[in-house]
C-alpha cells in the first residue's frame, strides 16, 4: 500500500473514533425549565450522546476501548509527523486500529440504550407556495432538507416535535409553522452597494458628517467595509423580492422553553443538561430557480438535485448540533458556502467557493486542582468531489479530501490536512495551489499525468516526499526575500536553473499572485507528499 492509502486509513480511523461531543444549550434565567423526577441510567454505563427527550448510554468498558483507540491514533499520527515510524509499521498499526474500531463501533451501536426523561410527540404539516417572479428563494432554518422537483411551486413538509410527559394540546403543535412572504430579506442579505453608498453620502452631507476630520473619515470607511463587506456574498439577493420561508415557534420569544434533562448513575453522579421543548425538521421541495439561499445550517443539512445556484450561510442560525449530518449533492449551478459546516459536497456543474474560517467543532474547559485548560475537539473531515468548474476554498482546519475537479483549484487549509487526488486534468493552463501553515498536503494521481504537469512543492521547515524520479521533480534549496526565507522544494525542472521566477514562485503562490501555469503545493512547516500511482518508466533512470 502507498502513502495515499496510509493517509486515507488515518482519516478513516480518526473519523471512526472521533468523540461524539455535545455542548448543553444555555438556559436563560427567566426560562425556569421544567424539571421532572430524575431517572436512573442502567448500571455500568456512561452517557454516549444526548438525543431528543433523553440520552443514549453505553457500557463503560466499550467506551474505554473507544478512548484507548483514540489515544493510539494520536500516537501513530505523532510518529508519522516526526518520522520516528516507518511507513510500513505505521500502516500496519493503523490497519489494526481500523479493524478494532469497526468492531467497537458496531458493539456500541448494538448495545447503546436510550434513557428517556420526556416522551417525543410528532406531527407533520404540508404547504405549497407559488414561486416569486425573481425566482429566488430564502429558507431560514438550522435543520433543513432540500429536494429539487418539477413543481408546481415550492412545497414545504414540516415534522413538528414536542417533548412532554403527556400528549401536548393541538395549540402547541399549531405554534410551530412555516411562515411565508414575498419580500426583500434585508435582515439577512443586507443592502446593495448602491444603497449603502447612498446612505453614506447622506451621512457625509449631514452636520455630523461634515464635522469629521480626514483621519476620522478614513477610519469610518475602514470600519464600514469591515462591517458590511461580507454582505457582498449575498449580492444576487440584495434588493430582490424573494420567497422568504421560515419555521416559527422555535425561539424563546415565540413560546419555546428549555427542559432540564437529569439522569442519575447507579454508581453515583449525575448528568444534567437542557433541551428545547419544541423542535422541527423541514423539507423544502424546490422547482428550477435562479438562486436558493439557506440561512442557518448548523443542526443538519441535506440538499440534493437542485437546479439553480446555491448559497449556504450560518446567518440567522438559532441552534446547533455538532453531531449533525451536513451533505450537499447534485447541484446544477454554482455553490457558495459561507461558513456552513458542509462535510460532503458531491456533484456541482458550476463553480464552488467554500469559506470555513470559523471552525465548527465543540470546545470545553477541563479543571484539575487549581488549574484549568481550555481546549477544542478534533477537527472533522470534509470531502469535495466531482466539481466541473473552479474550486476556491479557505479553511481554518479540516481533514480535506478533493477529487474530480475540472477547473482551477485554489485551496488554503491553514492548519488541516489536505489530500488532492488528481485524476483527469492532463494540461494546466492556469496557476493552481494548495497551501497550509502546518497541515499535511498529499497529491496522488496516475504517474503519466503527474509526470506531465508542472509541479512546485515547497516548505520552509517541514518535509518533502515523492516517489517521482529527480529527472521529473528536481531538488531545490534557496533563500530569498526580506526578511529572508529559506525554501526547500521538489519542482519540475526548468531550462534555466537560475531564472528569477523559480525563486519568487513560493511567495507568489503563497500570496495568490500571478505566476505561470502549474500546481503549487506549500506547507510552511508540515509535510508535502507527491505520490504517483503506477510503475516508473525504467528508461528514465533514477535521476
Amino acid at each position: 500500500m502507498c502513502r495515499t492509502q496510509l493517509f486515507r486509513i488515518c482519516l478513516v480511523v480518526v473519523a471512526a473514533v472521533a468523540p461524539l461531543e455535545c455542548r448543553p444549550r444555555t438556559v436563560r434565567a427567566d426560562d425556569k425549565p421544567a424539571r421532572p423526577a430524575t431517572v436512573v441510567a442502567p448500571a455500568g454505563t456512561v452517557q454516549l450522546r444526548s438525543a431528543p427527550g433523553g440520552a443514549y448510554y453505553v457500557d463503560r468498558g466499550l467506551l474505554e476501548q473507544y478512548e484507548a483507540l483514540k489515544s493510539r491514533v494520536r500516537r501513530v499520527r505523532e510518529m508519522i509527523a516526526s518520522g520516528t515510524s516507518s511507513r510500513r509499521a505505521a500502516l500496519e498499526e493503523l490497519e489494526s486500529i481500523e479493524a478494532e474500531s469497526a468492531k467497537v463501533r458496531l458493539a456500541i451501536e448494538a448495545n447503546q440504550q436510550f434513557v428517556a426523561v420526556f416522551k417525543v410527540f410528532k406531527k407533520t404539516e404540508e404547504q405549497t407556495f407559488p414561486l416569486a417572479p425573481s425566482r429566488r428563494i430564502v429558507v431560514r432554518g438550522d435543520n433543513v432538507t432540500v429536494r429539487g422537483w418539477d413543481g408546481p411551486g415550492i412545497k414545504t413538509v414540516v415534522e413538528k416535535v414536542i417533548l412532554a410527559r403527556e400528549q401536548p394540546p393541538a395549540a402547541a403543535f399549531a405554534a410551530i409553522r412555516v411562515q411565508h412572504q414575498v419580500a426583500v430579506p434585508e435582515d439577512i442579505v443586507g443592502k446593495t452597494r448602491e444603497q449603502r453608498a447612498a446612505d453614506e453620502e447622506a451621512f457625509l452631507n449631514s452636520p455630523a458628517g461634515k464635522k469629521m476630520t480626514p483621519a476620522q473619515l478614513a477610519a469610518r470607511r475602514a470600519f464600514i467595509e469591515q462591517l458590511f463587506g461580507g454582505d457582498d456574498v449575498f449580492a444576487d439577493f440584495q434588493g430582490q423580492a424573494v420567497n422568504d420561508l421560515a419555521v416559527t415557534g422555535l425561539r424563546h420569544e415565540e413560546g419555546n422553553r428549555q427542559l432540564t434533562i437529569p439522569i442519575e448513575s447507579p454508581e453515583g453522579g449525575a448528568s444534567l443538561s437542557s433541551q428545547w421543548q419544541r423542535h422541527a425538521a423541514v423539507t423544502i421541495y424546490v422547482p428550477h430557480c435562479e438562486h436558493l439561499l439557506v440561512a442557518g445550517c448548523l443542526v443538519s443539512l441535506d440538499i440534493r438535485n437542485l437546479r439553480g445556484n446555491l448559497l449556504l450561510t450560518t446567518r440567522a442560525s438559532r441552534d446547533r448540533d455538532y453531531h449533525g449530518s451536513f451533505e450537499v449533492r447534485n447541484i446544477d449551478g454554482d455553490v457558495t458556502i459561507d461558513q456552513a459546516p458542509v462535510r460532503l459536497l458531491d456533484g456541482v456543474s458550476g463553480n464552488v467557493r467554500f469559506t470555513a474560517t470559523d471552525e465548527f467543532v465543540n470546545s470545553g474547559t477541563r479543571h484539575v486542582d487549581d488549574s484549568r485548560t481550555a481546549y477544542s475537539f478534533e477537527t472533522k473531515a470534509t470531502e469535495i468531489s466531482n466539481v466541473q468548474n473552479n474550486l476556491v476554498a479557505w479553511f481554518l482546519r479540516t481533514n480535506l479530501r478533493v477529487t474530480g475537479v475540472g477547473g482551477v483549484i485554489d485551496i488554503r487549509n491553514e492548519f488541516g490536512s489536505t489530500e488532492l487526488d488528481w485524476r483527469d486534468q492532463t494540461k494546466l493552463e492556469a496557476a493552481m495551489r494548495v497551501v497550509s501553515e502546518s497541515g499535511t498536503i498529499k497529491l496522488t494521481g496516475p504517474r503519466k499525468i503527474l509526470e506531465s504537469i508542472p509541479l512546485y512543492a515547497h516548505t520552509l521547515c517541514g518535509t518533502l516526499h515523492s516517489n517521482l524520479q529527480r529527472s521529473i521533480l528536481d531538488d531545490v534549496s534557496f533563500s530569498t526575500g526580506n526578511p529572508r526565507r529559506s525554501w526547500s522544494g521538489f519542482v519540475t525542472p526548468s531550462q534555466d536553473r537560475f531564472a528569477m521566477d523559480r525563486f519568487e514562485r513560493p511567495m507568489q503562490a503563497w500570496e495568490g499572485r500571478d505566476r505561470s501555469p502549474g500546481l503549487d503545493l506549500i506547507s510552511r512547516s508540515g509535510q508535502v507528499s507527491i505520490t504517483a500511482r503506477g510503475a516508473a518508466d525504467p528508461d528514465q533512470g533514477a535521476g
